[in-house]
């Protein structure tokens, strides 16, 4: 039970990381913090990062995705996305 798991519990915490540097990165670090606390603390994401489903690995993919973008675009802009 805990080897199938495990890798959805740890792409849970990849997602709430990958929201706060999206926060951070758009807005400030007060904001991607807040935005990452919201996120951890739902019901539902909670019962996703338990659960032996993909859905964690499709919900860490695309925000992983969302943030390669502003990362990459932010580069071209001196540091700061917009």
């Amino acid at each position: 039970e805990f080897a199938a798991r495990f890798s959805s519990a740890v792409l849970a915490v990849g997602t709430t990381l990958a929201t706060y540097h999206l926060g951070r990165k758009l807005f400030n670090p007060k904001v991607g913090l807040w935005g990452a606390l919201v996120l951890c603390t739902s019901l539902m994401f909670a019962a996703v990062g338990r659960s032996v489903t993909p859905d964690s690995t499709l919900i860490c993919c695309t925000t992983s995705a969302f943030l390669g973008y502003i990362w990459a675009t932010a580069a071209r802009h001196g540091g700061r996305f917009g």
